[in-house]
């Protein structure tokens, strides 16, 4: 029987795309992105042209969040082809030691369980079919999936089972220590986590919130000032009549900040601080400060009348 034809693997934002199930491609995602972003740019500065750093940041953090999407998708994929690696790695242990073939192990196991690692694994047992050996399916596992620990566990497979070990055996160790790596794993994204929800709110809400009534506020004190004669302080005079205020850059710069420090506690890499982290603080940061100065707006506006 001839072997079916190996796929061709997809690098890149293609791999992304592919992933995530999105039947674009990358020059038509990015363009879409462009597009919704200019759309609903225009339309929020056209219903809060008082707010212009609403729209503003509108234009800077959605087609970066719109690219981004398919990698946090692809990134929930990897991630949940991590955790299934121990339970499916253990169900295939079993079968093969009840005297099931590894095709057939692998039959009865996409038929009870399901979930992407599953997927990738009916994909395997089409290449055995097709031709391809145990270790030659593996390999092109390795090719498709990129999770790190699962491209280590099926190349101690494939070097166990040439070197002739017992693959139930050996699948049964690999399980074994994918459960304790993630086990680790899990207990240190909860220990991180209350630093990272703290940064987060401290950075995306709560400093916020004080800027936007600190900005209102001294907006009223330089109108009052200018009403009775006196001479206004130039900062307060400023901060009523610029549009984007200083307290506003100050913000984006500390959202900014504030993912890279959320990217050194989850030991992840810098640039997926400033994606994931930075864009949706500096855009919920933005919407709390000006709704912020909104409310306190109206308060004063109340004990004045």
């Amino acid at each position: 029987m001839d072997k079916i034809k190996k796929p061709q693997k997809q690098k890149g934002y293609d791999l992304y795309l592919e992933k995530s199930n999105i039947g674009v491609g990358p020059v038509l995602w990015i363009l879409m992105a462009i597009v919704i972003t200019a759309i609903l740019g225009f339309v929020l500065l056209t219903f809060f042209p008082k707010a212009p750093s609403i729209g503003l940041i509108t234009f800077i953090t959605l087609p970066l969040l719109i690219i981004g999407f398919p990698i946090i998708i692809k990134e929930r994929r990897d991630g949940k082809i991590a955790d299934a690696i121990p339970d499916v790695f253990e169900e295939l242990a079993t079968s093969l030691r009840a005297g099931a073939t590894v095709e057939q192990a692998l039959l009865d196991l996409t038929k009870i369980q399901t979930g992407p690692l599953i997927d990738e694994l009916k994909i395997a047992l089409n290449d055995m079919e097709g031709g391809y050996s145990f270790e030659e399916s593996l390999e092109n596992l390795m090719g498709r999936v990129d999770v790190v620990l699962l491209r280590r566990i099926l190349k101690i497979v494939i070097d166990g089972r040439k070197a002739g070990g017992e693959l139930a055996d050996i699948l049964d160790s690999v399980a074994s220590d994918a459960r304790d790596l993630s086990r680790l794993q899990r207990e240190r994204a909860s220990k991180t986590l209350m630093y990272v929800i703290f940064i987060f709110a401290a950075g995306g809400v709560v400093a916020p919130l004080i800027f936007g009534f600190v900005t209102e506020i001294g907006g009223v004190v330089a109108n009052v000032g200018s009403a009775v004669g006196t001479n206004p302080n130039p900062l307060e005079a400023n901060i009523s009549s610029m549009t984007i205020s200083i307290l506003w850059m100050y913000l984006m710069i500390e959202c900014f900040i504030s993912g890279v420090m959320m990217a050194f506690v989850k030991g992840v890499k810098v640039w997926r601080g400033l994606m994931f982290q930075s864009l949706p603080m500096a855009l919920i940061a933005t919407i709390v400060f000006e709704v912020s100065k909104i409310i306190a707006g109206g308060m004063l506006k109340g004990s004045s009348g």
